[in-house]
Formats: C-alpha cells, sequence, structure tokens
C-alpha cells in the first residue's frame, strides 16, 4: 500500500531522548484479515514474519485461538471489550458499540494509564465508538469518507503517528497503545521492496477483487490464485517490518513493556471454492493468531489450549489491575503451561451480507450452521484443524445437540406478553433448537432472533400490527406485545462515497 505523507526517517531524527521508565507498557496490534497459519511461527514455509517470530520465541503463541466474527467491526468490538457478539449485538454496520458497554482503553485510563490508538478503517474508528477511552485517538477522519477512503493508511503512517504519540508521554505513567493494521487486507499493496519478495510485482491485467458470491461463480486459475495469495505475504512482512522498527524505538524507552498481536478473523483462499471473508465461520477465516510477549512473560511457550479474541481484553486488562464485565478470561494464569485453558463453549456468527450463518466450538467439535439454507456440518477441529471432513452424518446426534445449545447461548431472548405471531424481516427465529422463517407464539414464551439488529415486528390476534422494534438502539418495547433487554447505541447512517468505496473493498456486495 502507498504512504500517505510522514517519512520514518524524519520522525526518527526529530523525536527527542527520553530516560528509560520503569512504568508498565502494553502494545495491542490487530493485523487485519490475518490468517495464523501464513506465519512462519505457525508453520508457514514462507518467511513472513521475522519480528513476529521473535516475540513468540521469547513469549507464549496461542496455537488454537479463534475469532467470533469473519469480519472487521464485529470482532473489533469483541477483542476491545471481552464480549462475544451475543452480548455486544454490533454485527452490521447500522449500529455503534454501545457506551454503556465497557471497553479496555477505558478501563485502563481510569487506572491512570495514557492511552494511544491508531487505526486506518472506518469500521474501528469513531463513527463506531471505538474512541472512547482513548486520550488519543487517529481515525485519520474516516468517519467522514473525505481523506482515506479514497487512499490508503499503511503500516508505515500507523508506527510514525504512534511514535508521534508516545515520544509525548510522561516516563512516569503507564501506557497502552492500540494499533490496528490495514495492509493485509485486499488489495494486498505492499510497497516497494516487499512487493517483489515472494513473487513479481503487480501489473495490469492482475485479478482485481469484486466479492465472495462473484468467485464461487468464476473459476480462477492457478496462477492468479497463487499471485494473490504471494502478495498477501508480501504484506505480513512489511507490517513485520514496520513492527520491528517501533519495537526498537520502544524498547529503548520502555523496560517494561508487553507485546500482544493478534487478527481480527482470516482470509480464504479459494479452500471453499472462492476468496475474500465475512460469509462463512470456517477455519480459514476464524483461525487467527495470539502472541503475548515481554517483560514477565513465560518464554518459549506453545500453549495448544483452545482460546478466543474475546480474552484478549480481560487478559490485558489485568496487566493495569483492572477488570471487565466480559465473555472472555484472563489468560495470565496459562501462560506458564502449568495450568490447561478450561474448555469453554465459542459462538460465532455472520449475518454479512447475504449470510446468516452461526457456529459453535466445544468439545473439540464445531458445527457450521448456515440458517438460510438449513444445512449444517460438523467437524473435529481438534483433530481436523483444516476442517476438510464433514461429520454430520456420521455424528448427527452431536450435531442436533449442538443446535439445541447455541440458543442456550445467544443471551437474553425476547418475551411474547401475548399471544399472536411474530413478523420477521431478513432474520431467523430460533426456538426449542429449530430455526424458523414464522413463529407463533403464546403468552410467556421465549425465543432468539439472528441477526440481533434485524427489525421484528408482531401480529395481534385482532390483526393490530404492532413494531418494528430493534434490540440495538431502536424504540423501547416497554409494554409492548415483545420485551427484550434493549442496549442503547446511535445508529449509524453511511453516505454514498462511503458506500461505493467499501463495495470495491468487498465489503458491500449487491449479487
Amino acid at each position: 500500500m502507498s504512504g500517505l505523507w510522514l517519512l520514518h526517517g524524519l520522525l526518527a531524527c526529530t523525536t527527542p531522548e527520553a530516560p528509560e521508565s520503569e512504568q508498565p507498557m502494553v502494545v495491542l496490534v490487530s493485523i487485519d484479515t490475518l490468517r495464523a497459519d501464513h506465519l512462519s511461527s505457525y508453520g508457514y514455509e514462507r518467511k513472513t514474519s521475522p519480528f513476529l517470530d521473535t516475540l513468540a520465541d521469547s513469549g507464549v503463541r496461542f496455537e488454537y485461538a479463534r475469532s467470533s466474527s469473519p469480519w472487521t467491526l464485529p470482532a473489533h468490538a469483541t477483542m476491545l471489550t471481552g464480549q462475544l457478539p451475543s452480548t455486544h449485538h454490533i454485527v452490521d454496520d447500522s449500529v455503534s458499540l454501545s457506551k454503556e458497554t465497557p471497553i479496555l482503553a477505558e478501563a485502563l485510563q481510569q487506572k491512570g494509564w495514557a492511552t494511544g490508538g491508531v487505526v486506518s478503517t472506518m469500521y474501528v474508528s469513531s463513527l463506531f465508538g471505538f474512541d472512547r477511552g482513548f486520550d488519543f485517538f487517529e481515525d485519520f477522519d474516516l468517519l467522514s469518507e473525505k481523506k482515506n477512503l479514497s487512499g490508503t493508511v499503511d503500516a508505515e503512517n500507523i508506527i510514525d503517528t504512534a511514535i508521534s504519540w508516545f515520544s509525548k508521554q510522561p516516563a512516569d505513567k503507564p501506557v497502552f497503545l492500540f494499533l490496528h493494521f490495514y495492509d493485509v487486507h485486499y488489495a494486498y499493496e505492499a510497497p516497494t521492496p516487499y512487493d517483489t519478495q515472494f513473487d513479481r510485482a503487480p501489473q495490469k491485467g492482475d485479478l482485481k477483487y469484486k466479492n465472495y458470491f462473484h468467485f464461487k461463480k468464476k473459476k480462477v486459475d492457478e496462477a492468479q490464485q497463487q499471485h494473490q495469495i504471494a502478495q498477501y505475504d508480501e504484506e505480513i512482512l512489511y507490517v513485520d517490518a514496520q513492527l520491528k522498527r517501533l519495537n526498537d524505538l520502544l524498547s529503548t524507552k520502555r523496560k517494561n513493556l508487553k507485546w500482544v498481536v493478534t487478527a481480527d478473523h482470516g482470509e480464504e483462499f479459494w479452500e471453499r471454492g472462492s476468496w475474500g471473508h465475512a460469509h462463512t465461520l470456517y477455519s480459514e477465516q476464524l483461525h487467527i493468531p495470539l502472541i503475548v510477549s515481554g517483560t514477565d512473560i513465560p518464554t518459549n511457550v506453545i500453549d495448544s489450549g483452545w482460546v478466543g479474541n474475546h480474552d484478549v481484553a480481560p487478559t490485558i486488562a489485568a496487566w493495569g489491575e483492572t477488570t471487565l464485565d466480559a465473555d472472555g478470561i484472563d489468560l495470565n494464569m496459562f501462560f506458564s503451561g502449568a495450568q490447561s485453558v478450561p474448555d469453554r463453549p465459542m459462538l460465532a456468527e455472520t449475518t454479512r451480507f447475504k449470510t446468516n450463518r452461526i457456529s459453535l466450538f466445544e468439545g473439540g467439535y464445531r458445527l457450521e450452521w448456515d440458517l438460510n439454507t438449513g444445512k449444517s456440518e460438523l467437524f473435529h477441529t481438534q483433530e481436523d484443524i483444516k476442517e476438510t471432513k464433514d461429520l454430520s452424518n456420521i455424528d448427527p446426534e452431536i450435531a442436533v445437540a449442538f443446535k439445541a445449545r447455541i440458543e442456550e447461548l445467544l443471551g437474553k431472548p425476547w418475551t411474547a406478553q401475548e399471544d399472536g405471531t411474530v413478523v420477521l424481516s431478513k432474520a431467523i427465529a430460533f426456538k426449542d433448537g429449530r430455526q424458523k422463517q414464522s413463529l407463533q407464539v403464546q403468552k410467556g414464551e421465549q425465543f432468539q432472533i439472528l441477526p440481533y439488529d434485524a427489525p421484528i415486528s408482531f401480529q395481534t390476534q385482532t390483526g393490530e400490527q404492532q413494531g418494528p422494534w430493534y434490540l440495538v438502539g431502536g424504540e423501547s418495547t416497554t409494554g409492548t406485545a415483545l420485551s427484550i433487554e434493549q442496549q442503547k447505541a446511535s445508529r449509524v447512517e453511511l453516505d454514498d462515497a462511503a458506500k461505493k468505496k467499501l463495495e470495491q473493498l468487498g465489503y458491500i456486495q449487491n449479487d
């Protein structure tokens, strides 16, 4: 990707010298769209990540970390709050994060930490409430679309901005720095010399991303597939080099320095017949890296327990002697390997574009359930990490039990206050372990719907229409035919320019 303005050499020359501080510093890195299996430390054949491999060797590498969502907005809401989508309910770009939802930066800020955030996409910007709790938050005006949806914010920009902010922080204050990188997301255009590290440079006639459904229908030749993968890997190498540049500076300024490196989701490269993310919940989209390294972290530990991106915020919060109202757990007690991470149910879901899928991972098995078609697949992910063998016909009782279990785990349900018909628009109702397109209910009966932010209406037995209501950011259901504990949040409207650019990036799809 191309840079926008600052040269890091200039910043390096003007950054004032500061004494080494004893105060803790935590750097949380989110590399958008990064698959775990494309890092060298996770067994990838290409040397894509020398610096991250060093962090892994000198810290803890979680072999099996999972995301709760295959796209940016809900995955980051989980990463920074510790709440699953079934709790925070931010699953599409129609609402922002509720101010009532506890968030990591705010918890640390209240404990006296200096908090800085630098992000490179609208979906982790102030538009969706991610700036809350940050003393300094640079989203490059992404919320207005005037600056960087017409260009790019690359890793060099992110690091330069972070260094500039860090250089102004007092040595006697703990620091939390959150960095989000978009380089590994399509269009995979690393700057020179990284653009020729694993393949030729991009050229006219190369494949351009359209959308997931397009590539389901149109076969891509092997040469173009491999070229796109090589470009993706070159972006990883570029981001890795920029992170090393930051570490070279920070390690001279902070004795107590910790790194947490992860991703929001991965990327499909034709494993299921297409290219991209957000549409399915298979391992290539949900298996993410998680590396924790630095002061007081055990070295050269490979933890084979199953963890999630909802564990990131509680773990970092513990370093700041604070807690969050989270679904995830503090992983610090498992770093030494003396204790095993407990087996927990892990939900994941996507209702993006024309999809409506939900997944449950528990006890080594994972169910992939397409609610639009009713089709489900069962994998023994513990033994089949790439999820290549569907066991739903071999172990059908597990699949049935998992469907009922999903309904239990989806959070607080809707409750009917009188008899009638639940009217759904582009949503699926769950009741008694089954998905339903329409639902007759009696007073007191409960049910769930996906997606959470879909409108829901009600027709009484006398034919009166009520609603629509929304779980997040809608009119109150108090005194109506349906009730639920709603979340307060602002509705978000994207302008035409934003929608056009997001369509080019694959975030909005029309066919």
